[in-house]
């Protein structure tokens, strides 16, 4: 079994970075968002939803009598 000393203070400092770097993430997305941006991130959804369904329906189909 290993024991693991945590610092306080450090772990204070790294959950801070980590939310800085979630905040720059946001607010680039954010920038990013627009229509055409919008329109093509559901054209790629679609795509990925299509196929996952296609995948599950060729699997699931020596199932089916």
């Amino acid at each position: 079994m290993t024991i693991v000393a945590v610092d306080p203070e450090q772990q204070a400092v790294q959950l801070e970075q980590v939310k800085e770097e979630a905040r720059r993430l946001a607010a680039r997305i954010q920038q990013a968002e627009g229509p055409e941006q919008q329109r093509e991130w559901i054209r790629q959804n679609s795509v990925i939803y299509g196929a996952l369904i296609a995948i599950g329906l060729v699997l699931v189909q020596p199932f089916l009598p």
